[in-house]
């Protein structure tokens, strides 16, 4: 097993701790489910789904924390329980059954992995206690919402109103997002090389599963890229590698400017950074941030070809739909949507021609400790390092504990450093309760190793 499996192997035990290791007889069978549980972690991977191997190991530390069982013991009584408690939560019906069909998948792998491993379950054959469970009805595209044209204008008026470097990549990523109606993902893992030209026109080389496809750049869009590369000092030589859309090399010293020196070419915006910026300028758009998302662009890019007379198959090829039917259930239901709803009242302005008033962090978070993910782990892992359990908890923290105290270094008003020094405190008293865990668990798994070898050797 590789090393990566192991430490998903630790994960289902720490996540088993609490609820009573099993005996000393059943150390083989928590072995054997550790096992499973590595290989699907590591099967969602292979799919190219970080987001849903997250996910999925967030909704079986919910799960099994609420439980209190073990994964074999779980019954559908547990299930039901588990749906009724998300429900008081307030959780969403499509939330709740996104995390149903996680719990029941890696049942029906643990099915699958016994038997290509020759092993015979003990639960039976079948055995998957969510599968009968009643699951809530979700009725698709309830809950979204699409710009009017008014409010589109005023979106793209506010972000291209901002002359600096950033602003200027800002304006062609929206605009390009708007226009094509392309998944942000793709976007923004887009490369130089990647641009094409054929008659004249361009279109996007985009690659993902093993499948590729190609979109038609807007004219407009183009000119907004070439705009804001040339804004960033990277249009000219810029190389085939280099991703269209970059972050800043130093984010919380300051604001990049005109340098090629200033971007970090090699790695693409962070989908975190992009969500945060989308935020930040529906809110000085006089927008309604909350309701606002990558889905709203998306959906809004859909409306426009209709209203421009492409059909639902003409829409979804060019957004990368895998379901015509969808696409036009989608589209049916954005179009009884009401207009102009998004407005929120007074809009945030600042002195034309000028930058406004961010400071050198922008829409990045300050120090992290709160924030449900990071770019920092997110360039990590697009670089091909896989940080998993343990291992992913004390990096986080150590990037934190260098954020809190760059920022330190840099404050000078009384309140903000009390902050900050309560930050570096806490996150340092999580980095020895980490250290401290791992130290544990590599004791746990050594002794259930002396364990097995003592009862081969009987």
């Amino acid at each position: 097993m590789s090393d990566e499996k192991q430490t998903d192997d630790l994960e289902l035990a720490r996540l088993l701790e609490g609820t009573g290791l099993p005996a000393a007889g059943e150390q083989e069978r928590l072995e054997r489910w550790g096992q499973a549980f590595a290989c699907w972690l590591e099967e969602r991977r292979a799919r190219g789904s970080a987001q849903g191997e997250r996910r999925g190991r967030n909704t079986w530390k919910e799960f099994i924390g609420f439980t209190q069982a073990l994964p074999w013991q779980v019954t559908t009584e547990m299930v039901a329980g588990y749906v009724e408690w998300l429900g008081e939560q307030g959780r969403q019906a499509g939330t709740i059954g996104w995390r149903l069909r996680s719990i029941s998948k890696f049942y029906e792998f643990t099915q699958e992995f016994f038997q290509r491993e020759g092993t015979e379950a003990e639960e039976g054959e079948g055995f998957n206690p969510a599968a009968a469970a009643s699951r809530p009805k979700v009725r698709a595209y309830e809950k979204a919402n699409i710009l009017s044209p008014a409010e589109e204008r005023a979106l793209l008026k506010t972000i291209r109103s901002d002359p600096s470097p950033t602003g200027k990549r800002d304006y062609a990523f929206f605009l390009t997002l708007l226009r094509s109606g392309c998944r942000p993902g793709d976007l923004l893992r887009l490369k130089w090389g990647e641009l094409e030209e054929e008659g004249g026109r361009w279109q996007m080389r985009f690659t993902s599963r093993g499948k590729t496809r190609r979109v038609w750049l807007p004219r407009e869009a183009l000119r907004a890229i070439r705009e804001g590369l040339a804004a960033c000092g990277r249009l000219e030589g810029i190389g085939a590698e280099e991703h269209v859309f970059a972050p800043s090399r130093q984010p919380l010293v300051r604001e990049a400017r005109d340098r090629r020196e200033d971007w970090a070419g090699e790695r693409p915006l962070s989908s975190a950074q992009a969500r945060r910026l989308l935020k930040l300028y529906a809110g000085w758009a006089g927008l309604k941030q909350e309701e606002i998302t990558f889905h709203t662009l998306r959906h809004t890019a859909a409306m426009r070809m209709q209203e421009a007379g492409w059909s639902a198959e003409e829409i979804r090829t060019r957004q990368g739909r895998q379901k015509n039917k969808n696409t036009g259930v989608c589209l049916r239901r954005l179009s009884a949507k009401p207009r102009a709803r998004l407005r929120a009242g007074q809009r945030l302005r600042w002195e034309r021609g000028k930058a406004p008033p961010r400071g050198p962090v922008r829409a990045e978070v300050q120090h992290g400790l709160y924030a449900k993910t990071l770019p920092e782990l997110e360039d990590l892992e697009a670089q091909g390092v896989r940080l998993r359990g343990i291992e992913r908890e004390l990096e986080r923290c150590q990037i934190v504990a260098e954020r809190a105290g760059e920022l330190l270094k840099q404050s000078k008003e009384r309140g903000e450093r009390r902050r900050l020094i309560n930050v570096v405190c806490r996150v340092n008293y999580r980095l020895v309760r980490l250290l401290r865990l791992r130290g544990e668990l590599r004791r746990l798994r050594e002794e259930m190793g002396m364990m097995n070898g003592e009862m081969g050797e009987e």
